[in-house]
């Protein structure tokens, strides 16, 4: 570097300060989470994997991309399952099956400060795998194709669990400021009791506690709720509430673990992640009658997406079936929901598929159902 030569004569014993500032890379913006359960999963099960990419800088990331890692015991499956086009024929057989030992990618394109993107597929677990085998996923977030932040999850194989726990949040994203509400879902699937029970929240960084239901008591940052003898095939739910503290970075992510347990030593494990984003213009509401549901009953599920922000948008709506749905015909989708674009490819709705709608544009203040 070249500096200008001084002119003049400077006071004898001057000092001459010369100071610089280094900025931190834009690729340094970018954080990565992943949601992976249930937790264990049986041999021959579906587990859903989510990955989310979030900038949690003040400008603009350009050209980013996701990559994920199939573990060795995951069954071959047809990429069309996987969400946002992400695609399985940089490697590996070099098709368009994604099969063990292969690595996922997705291309993103440009991450605006505070946003985020959720890429997520289900791949089936491979049915020869024994009980505490570990089944691993790693992730990497890039920057015009530099790796910025990695994550991992791993799952273990259990065919004969104890317990099944999920975890979901009542937002997502959620505001600086606000309040949020994570329930545990929880059920003994054995024929046995489940002995001295308890069920712990680690509630996750940046957020403090508000309150519980169910008699959960808080400290060191965990809700424990102390169930007792857990009857078998009873199932039930508990609540705790949080306040997003500010200031909140944008982008930040929430992820709290969930854990239920027995005197044994059997648990299971949840996850959610949920991001933080002030003024976020679409929102979504579900709901699913009747609950609780007779097996081989029938469910109405209403999607709902809403527009609360201030411009046009045109959005794409899509939601995962089950491993414990039924197949059906695509035309019983309305609003011309299609099922075609994953799985068998053709024109039933089939388990793991994904059901798609191209929502027309939404104008400020505009929701479809």
């Amino acid at each position: 570097m070249r500096l200008p030569v001084l002119t003049g004569l400077p006071l004898l014993g001057a000092s001459l300060a010369f100071s610089m500032l280094l900025a931190a890379p834009a690729s340094a913006q970018l954080a990565i989470a992943i949601e992976a359960g249930p937790d264990p999963v049986r041999a021959s099960g579906t587990p859903l994997v989510e990955v989310t990419a979030t900038n949690t800088g003040a400008g603009a990331v350009a050209n980013v991309s996701l990559q994920l890692d199939l573990p060795p015991g995951i069954a071959s499956f047809t990429q069309t399952l996987t969400t946002a086009n992400g695609t399985c024929t940089g490697s590996g057989n070099l098709n368009t099956s994604c099969d063990a030992n292969e690595t996922i990618s997705w291309n993103l394109g440009t991450l605006a400060s505070g946003a985020r993107k959720t890429v997520s597929l289900a791949p089936q677990v491979s049915n020869v795998l024994i009980n505490g085998t570990a089944v691993p996923f790693d992730a990497r977030v890039l920057a015009a194709a530099v790796v910025s932040a990695t994550a991992s999850e791993t799952i273990t194989v259990q065919n004969t669990p104890t317990f099944e726990l999920a975890l979901d949040e009542s937002a997502d994203p959620v505001a600086p400021g606000d309040d949020l509400t994570y329930t545990a879902t929880f059920s003994n699937v054995t024929a046995a009791n489940a002995l001295a029970t308890t069920l712990t929240l680690a509630l996750p960084a940046g957020t403090s506690f508000v309150s519980a239901t169910g008699g959960g008591s808080f400290a060191a940052g965990v809700v424990t709720w102390n169930l007792g003898t857990f009857s078998p095939g009873k199932g039930d739910t508990r609540q705790a509430t949080v306040h997003v503290d500010l200031p909140a970075t944008e982008g930040a992510i929430l992820r709290p673990q969930a854990l239920i347990q027995a005197s044994a030593g059997l648990s299971a494990n949840a996850e959610s992640v949920t991001v933080v984003q002030s003024d976020s213009p679409l929102r979504l509401e579900v709901e699913v009658n009747p609950d609780p549901v007779r097996a081989g009953g029938t469910l109405d599920v209403q999607l709902t997406v809403s527009n609360v922000g201030n411009t046009t948008i045109d959005p794409v709506l899509e939601l995962r079936l089950g491993a414990f749905h039924a197949s059906f015909p695509e035309n019983l989708l309305t609003h011309f929901g299609i099922c075609t674009i994953s799985g068998n490819l053709n024109t039933s709705c089939d388990v793991r598929e994904r059901m798609q709608w191209d929502v027309p544009p939404l104008a400020p203040g505009d929701r479809l159902t």
